[in-house]
């Protein structure tokens, strides 16, 4: 199970289960994201009988490097050893930081932030992890990708996500008092000032484009990708069947993958994407000029 933003939740009452917690047999966390090791550094963590631990590690032997980079593996222990030791009381002190940036951020009359509240009857939602502040932009006088650009620019103050409609940001044991007053300034700065939103491209409805079940792919992934390949202006990519991921984040799931054939329909909404300031991931041009398909 991919629990890569969750490795704190194991030591806080207060914090949502975690995955291990709730019976999960094996659990990737990104121990750099949230906790203390340094960037590029995860663990695997295991329990039960019911996967194998030797394929498991026959499986790691085939990726994993045989000169292993002792500063990292180091972060990981220290980061290990500092939670095992003071873990509820630094994410105690971390929740305390977040409850106050909520409740400032929520006395500013007319903005809305995502709450326990809001989270418990609407679907999909398990719980809601305290640590994270979402705010929905509409108050904000621009859309996510334009917020999240002013933000970085004139306040230093960096989002964990960005969608059109929502800014999420993560309060961690990095995060000082100071962090705090920031980010609220920042909001009430941006609040307050005369900036004049571009409309948003992008509408609802085309968005749900990307939610429509995917077509089944002509080729299979390995094929397209072994496969004579041309590479063709972004405009005549459309029918073809494409050679490379692409890959619009958020929400990060691709819009289509080697294999698969090219709805025009995804191209225009790219496009859109791009230039609204999201980020396409996956193929070789992220300037969207260029496509890579597989050759008729």
């Amino acid at each position: 199970m991919d629990e890569a933003h969750g490795p704190h939740f194991h030591f806080h009452p207060d914090l949502p289960s975690s995955a291990l917690r709730a019976g999960a047999d094996l659990v990737v966390q990104s121990t750099h994201k949230i906790l203390g090791s340094l960037t590029q550094t995860a663990m695997l963590h295991m329990q039960g009988n019911r996967v194998e631990r030797q394929r498991i590690s026959q499986a790691l032997q085939l990726v994993q490097s045989t000169s292993p980079n002792y500063l990292l593996l180091a972060s990981l222990d220290l980061a290990r050893r500092q939670m095992a030791l003071g873990g509820e009381g630094i994410m105690t002190e971390v929740m305390a930081l977040a409850w106050r940036a909520r409740s400032q951020l929520q006395a500013q009359s007319g903005l809305e932030i995502l709450t326990p509240e809001q989270s418990q009857p609407a679907a999909g939602f398990v719980s809601l992890d305290p640590t994270r502040i979402t705010l929905f932009t509409a108050a904000l006088r621009g859309d996510g990708f334009q917020i999240d650009q002013r933000l970085m620019a004139d306040f230093g103050v960096a989002a964990e996500l960005v969608t059109l409609e929502h800014l999420t940001f993560l309060i961690s044991l990095g995060n000082t008092e100071q962090d705090i007053q920031r980010l609220v300034a920042a909001v009430r700065q941006l609040r307050s000032s005369a900036h004049t939103p571009l409309q948003p491209e992008i509408i609802p409805d085309k968005m749900a484009a990307f939610a429509q079940p995917y077509s089944t792919p002509e080729l299979l992934p390995r094929e397209a990708y072994w496969s004579a390949q041309e590479v063709v202006p972004w405009q005549r990519a459309g029918h073809r069947i494409s050679a490379e991921w692409v890959c619009p984040y958020p929400p990060g799931i691709p819009a289509f993958i080697p294999g698969e054939r090219i709805q025009p329909s995804d191209l225009d909404l790219l496009l859109q994407i791009h230039r609204l300031g999201g980020k396409i991931m996956g193929c070789a041009d992220v300037d969207l000029r260029t496509l890579k398909v597989v050759r008729d």
